[in-house]
Formats: C-alpha cells, sequence, structure tokens
C-alpha cells in the first residue's frame, strides 16, 4: 500500500512543493520579508481581549487565560494571512459576492458623509446647545476644624472663630487659625462635582447655595467643619458657537458615521433569517 503511494504523481508533487516551500524559507534574507509576515498584538489587542472576557466571565482572565486569548487571535491572523495568501477566496463565488456586497456598502456610506458646512454646524450646535453648556463654577478659601482633634468642640470653635473674623479688619493667614489640612486651602473655580469629590456631596451642596461674600460657616465635610469665603462665581453657561465650533464639528461627524454605521448593519442584517428561540427549557 505505502509502495503504491510513494508511486502516486500526486504525492512526487506534494513533496517538491513541500521542499521548494521550506527552502524559500531558509534561503529568503530579512530584507526580503515584508510587512505582510509581521503580526504585531498591540495593548489596545490586549486590553480589547482583557475586556471581551470580563464582559462575558465577569471577571478578569488571569495570566495563563489571557495568554491562550493571545494565542488565539495570532491563530486567527495566521490562518486569515496564509488561507489570502493562497488565494482561497479568489474563486469562492459566494466570499467575492459578500466581498463586494461589502465594499458597495462601505463606498455608498463613505460617499455620503460629507464634510458639514457652517450652516449644518449652527443647525446642530443650536439643537444641541445643552450638552456644551459650562456648569457653574466657585472660587473658595476655607479654614479647617478637624473632627478628630476637636470632638465635639470643632462647630463651637469654628462659630467662635467667624464672630472675631467679622470684628476684625484683617483676613491674612486666617487659615493657620484653624487646624492643618492635608489638601489645598485655596480653590479656583471648580464645579460642585469637583467639590463634591473632595469634601463629599453634602458639602459641596451647602457651598452652591451660600452666596459670594465674606467669611460663612460652618459647613461640615468628610473631615470636618469648614468656615468659608467665596470669592468669585462664575455662573452656568452655553459658549458661543466659535468657542466650540471644533468640538460641534466633531461630535456632528462622529454622529453621522455612526448613522451609517447602522444603516450599513441593518442592510447587511436584512439579508440574513434571522432565528431567536426564545421559549424556555422545561423543567
Amino acid at each position: 500500500m505505502i509502495s503504491k503511494i510513494l508511486r502516486e504523481p500526486f504525492f512526487h508533487f506534494l513533496v517538491i512543493g513541500t521542499l521548494l516551500f521550506v527552502l524559500y524559507e531558509l534561503t529568503r534574507s530579512d530584507s526580503d520579508r515584508t510587512n505582510d509576515d509581521v503580526i504585531s498584538i498591540s495593548t489596545q489587542d490586549i486590553e480589547g481581549l482583557q475586556e471581551q472576557w470580563l464582559r462575558q466571565h465577569g471577571e478578569e482572565a488571569n495570566q495563563d487565560t489571557l495568554s491562550e486569548l493571545i494565542e488565539s487571535l495570532v491563530y486567527q491572523e495566521v490562518m486569515f494571512r496564509e488561507a489570502s495568501r493562497l488565494g482561497l477566496d479568489i474563486n469562492d463565488t459566494i466570499i467575492r459576492r459578500r466581498l463586494v456586497q461589502k465594499m458597495e456598502f462601505l463606498s455608498s456610506n463613505l460617499a455620503q458623509l460629507r464634510i458639514p458646512d457652517e450652516s449644518s454646524l449652527l443647525a446642530y450646535y443650536d439643537e444641541n446647545s445643552k450638552q456644551y453648556a459650562i456648569e457653574e463654577k466657585r472660587s473658595f478659601t476655607h479654614i479647617y476644624f478637624s473632627r478628630d482633634r476637636r470632638g465635639e468642640r470643632m462647630l463651637d470653635d469654628a462659630s467662635r472663630l467667624l464672630e472675631e473674623i467679622k470684628q476684625s479688619e484683617s483676613s491674612s493667614r486666617l487659615a493657620e487659625q484653624g487646624d492643618n489640612f492635608i489638601l489645598q486651602y485655596d480653590y479656583n473655580l471648580r464645579s460642585v462635582d469637583q467639590v463634591a469629590r473632595i469634601f463629599g456631596e453634602s458639602f459641596a451642596k451647602d457651598l452652591f447655595e451660600l452666596p459670594a461674600a465674606k467669611w460663612q460657616g460652618p459647613l461640615l465635610s468628610e473631615y470636618g467643619a469648614h468656615l468659608i469665603r467665596i470669592h468669585s462665581i462664575q455662573p452656568a453657561h452655553v459658549p458661543a458657537f466659535a468657542a466650540v465650533k471644533d468640538k460641534v464639528y466633531n461630535d456632528l461627524t462622529r454622529e453621522s458615521l455612526q448613522k451609517l454605521k447602522d444603516e450599513s448593519y441593518q442592510a447587511l442584517r436584512e439579508t440574513y433569517q434571522v432565528r431567536i428561540n426564545t421559549s424556555l427549557p422545561e423543567n
């Protein structure tokens, strides 16, 4: 049986072809190797694999699992490139038809994606002005009274100092009359969310209800009590079109592209019969 196989012309052709391929791979220089021979797995690729695994399994992939996922990605890329190099898709009618359809969708969509003109940008800005609004911001200074250090005296000490400040004309180095604070004493143009991340939501809410005035308080935070002096208030406002024109351009272009992508997907989806089994298994 084996001797019969060895005499077959197809076997001779296979052996010669394999030897020629191996000889070519061994003798070609590095300069002959193109970028087609390089498979690069980027940080973004690995992060994508991790995110996909996390979504599917609810936990991060360990190092062994991640290595297997990366190797699977390399395997797919190798098989795809080798299939393309061997021209397996050239005479495949179904593959050719799908590729033509995809290119038709892509070319038609790109043709529809126009650079928005000034009037289109202005119209989009008017319709979506709220998303460009800048929220109210405040600049303030505080004097800190530690809950851990003063205990029950904290609020009384703060109120006592506030009365002394009101009767005094001097306002220099007042922060030193309180306790040492681990962060800043002065904050410039901070939004309510930015203040909340530092002092807590309750403190931020109370701060943004105070008028712009001299020393006030005390306000309670996660750290203790604070006397507050608000230096300036920048009201919430919608910036002029010229100030956010670049952002409007990016938003409108991204939205238009997403719309075209959705339309392309729906057109492709309609070429398939989608069957979804919604019946529950019987117990």
